[in-house]
This record gives C-alpha cells, sequence and structure tokens, in this order.
C-alpha cells in the first residue's frame, strides 16, 4: 500500500523566491507534498495549481513504478481565512474549488488505472497547527475555539454531497 500526503497552509497565488522548510513559500504559506511509504519527500516549488498538476501524475508514476495493490491520499487539505458562520453554515468557496480540483485529479488518475482506494480530507475540524497555531483553518467543519460550536463549511456539504452522489453511482 501507498499513501500520499498534500497539504496548503495559505492560500492561492504566484510563489515567492524565499524557500521553506518543505517546500516553497506561496504568498507566506509553506506548500509541500509527502510520498510516505516510499521514504520520499517532494518540495513543490510552484503553488497550488502545480500540486494539483503534479497529483494525477504523480498517481500514475507510484502506479507505474512501484505497483502497489493500492494508493490511498491519507491528508489533503488547505488552510484559509474563513468567515465566521453565517446562518448555520461558514462560505469557503477557495476550500470547494482547492477539494474539486484535487478530486477531479484522483478521477483522472484512476481512469487511468490507478488503484486509488481513499481520499482523506484533512482536516475535519479546525484545530491547533503546529506551524500556525489557531491563525489558519484546515478544517472542513468550522469550530469556535471559545464555545466549541462546530458549523459545517461549504466544503463539508460539497465534500458530503459529492460522496453521497458516487455511493448511489456504484449501487447502480
Amino acid at each position: 500500500m501507498a499513501s500520499i500526503g498534500l497539504y496548503l497552509a495559505g492560500g492561492y497565488g504566484a510563489p515567492r523566491k524565499t524557500p521553506g522548510a518543505a517546500g516553497a513559500l506561496v504568498d507566506g504559506a509553506v506548500a509541500g507534498l509527502y510520498l510516505h511509504g516510499f521514504g520520499a519527500l517532494f518540495a513543490v516549488m510552484g503553488g497550488v495549481l502545480f500540486v494539483i498538476t503534479m497529483l494525477r501524475a504523480l498517481l500514475v508514476r507510484v502506479a507505474r513504478d512501484y505497483a502497489p495493490p493500492a494508493i490511498y491520499v491519507t491528508e489533503n487539505g488547505a488552510a484559509f481565512d474563513d468567515p465566521d458562520p453565517v446562518n448555520g453554515v461558514v462560505e469557503d468557496p477557495q476550500r470547494v474549488d482547492y477539494y474539486w480540483r484535487y478530486l477531479d485529479a484522483c478521477a483522472a488518475a484512476i481512469a487511468q488505472g490507478v488503484p486509488l482506494k481513499g481520499y482523506f480530507a484533512w482536516s475535519l475540524l479546525d484545530n491547533f497547527e503546529w506551524a500556525r497555531g489557531y491563525l489558519k483553518r484546515f478544517g472542513i467543519v468550522h469550530v469556535d475555539y471559545k464555545t466549541l460550536v462546530r458549523t459545517p463549511k461549504r466544503s463539508a456539504l460539497f465534500y458530503r454531497d459529492l460522496i453521497a452522489a458516487h455511493r448511489a453511482d456504484a449501487s447502480d
């Protein structure tokens, strides 16, 4: 089995010239891609769109070169400056777009014969991140840090609906 983890702490934008510990600084954020199970670290030097474009190619290459029986994307997410909840939902269109593009790349890889068996969004809940504390929010569910009230973000609803649609397709 192969496990691939991807993350972006920041937002969309052109890369800056200053390198980060695990990749390039993208609007002040470190972007990186880890390939677990093969002892490799790939530094991403081009921002979100490069990573998204690279994911399909990476999945195809891992399947071709290592022939694992299954591949899982085990950690994939992005941190943005989310607004507060309004009428029971947090609007996070950048994260929805981010997940849509990554999942589309996963679908393209599956269509090319990649044995991708799972995809895990990072993370379910907003949380304390080791590098940024509470400054950025990764979760698809908003957490009010004072009251601990949890509110779904639009990305959570998108992810739920996408899973439901594919479950329905699989049962047809």
